[in-house]
This record gives structure tokens, sequence and C-alpha cells, in this order.
């Protein structure tokens, strides 16, 4: 059986589950649980995502889909991140023209000290897992991995139904497969090919 939209991990899950007529309303629960799930989970990849946007304020909202920051840049230049006590004292009496540091308040960004003109922020990000649904019937995760999606809301599925021993199951398949996941997820980031050592400069 392939598994590749939202209405065909649906039809699995049910045949997994022996066709439980009492499971059918809450499969959308299951997945939507499974996912909330994984966006706490992973950092790999293909949940990598840009944004840009310019702003002539010290605030800027993050995506809707953001879940954690990788690089902040201001007009092509990289910022550093700090807390929001250090980034205040350090730059809030600053004469600089544009921002020279950057932290997360709430679902903002915060610029200190404030862009005296139009800048430009480009935002390389963490993005959540987009949701399936019967609109959105596929996503990056389910083309790759149909399998921790099943295992994984299998999971959901026995915790709700209090079958442990059909939980532990599903867990160490699902466990297997996630580590498979984060595997070739850093396996993505490592050069192709071999790393050349540099010869050494001696005076």
């Amino acid at each position: 059986m392939a598994i590749t939209t939202y209405s065909e991990l649906v039809t699995a899950l049910g045949a997994w589950t022996n066709t439980r007529s009492d499971l059918t309303a809450l499969w959308p629960d299951f997945i939507a649980l499974f996912e909330a799930r994984m966006n706490r989970l992973i950092r790999v990849p293909e949940m990598e995502a840009e944004s840009t946007s310019t702003t002539t304020e010290e605030t800027l909202a993050l995506p809707t889909d953001f879940l954690a920051i990788r690089e902040v840049r201001v007009d092509g230049e990289a910022v550093p991140s700090m807390n929001p006590q250090a980034l205040r004292q350090l730059y809030l009496e600053s004469t600089a023209s544009s921002p020279l540091g950057y932290t997360i308040v709430g679902t903002n960004l915060l610029f200190q000290p404030a862009p005296s003109s139009s800048i430009e922020v480009g935002i390389t990000y963490f993005q959540k897992i987009p949701a399936l649904t019967s609109t959105n019937t596929t996503n990056w995760l389910l083309d790759k991995y149909p399998d921790i999606y099943l295992y994984g809301t299998l999971c959901t599925a026995q915790a709700y139904l209090r079958d442990d021993e059909r939980l532990a199951v599903w867990k160490g398949a699902w466990d297997e497969a996630l580590g498979e996941l984060e595997r070739a997820g850093i396996k993505a980031r490592l050069p192709s090919t071999p790393l050349v050592m540099r010869p050494g400069v001696y005076e």
C-alpha cells in the first residue's frame, strides 16, 4: 500500500489498526499531535527556510511557521544573537545607525540599536512541518519518510487506546526511523568530497 497523500495515510492507519470505526474521526487529531511532537523533536535541513523583509522599526515579526533561528542578516551582514538584557545594555546607547545585534522577544525579532533608516533583514530559520490536511495532502516528511508518519501516528493512537503492548512496538519502529532521519540530516550537511588538509605555513 502506497502512502503518498493524507488520504492514503488515513487509509493505512485504519488498516494497521484493524479498521476500527471508532478511530475514524480521531485520525486528524492523532496526525496533528504527531506533527506537533515532531516539530519539537527534530531540526533537519528539510525544515530550513529563508525570509527577507524590510523595516525601519526595532522589531520585526517572525514568520508564522517559525520554530528556531539559524542566522539573521541585516543588509547582507550577519548580526549576533544576544539575550535581551545584554543587548540593551551594550547597544541601547550606541550611535551606530544600523543594528549590531538582535534577540527574540515573544514572536518578534528585536534589534539594537534601532535602525535610523530602512534595513533589509534576511532570516534563515527552521520552519514547522507543513500540517497534513484534506486540502494540503502531502509535505516533505510524508514524501521522504512515510514510515515515520505511520509509526508516529500509531503511537499516538495506541496511547489513546491504552494499549501498552502495541505502543511499545510502534514506539520502537518510530524511534528507529527517527534516528535514520536525524543521521540523514547530519550526512546532508557534510561535504560530498573528502576534506582536504591545507599545508601549514611556518615562518
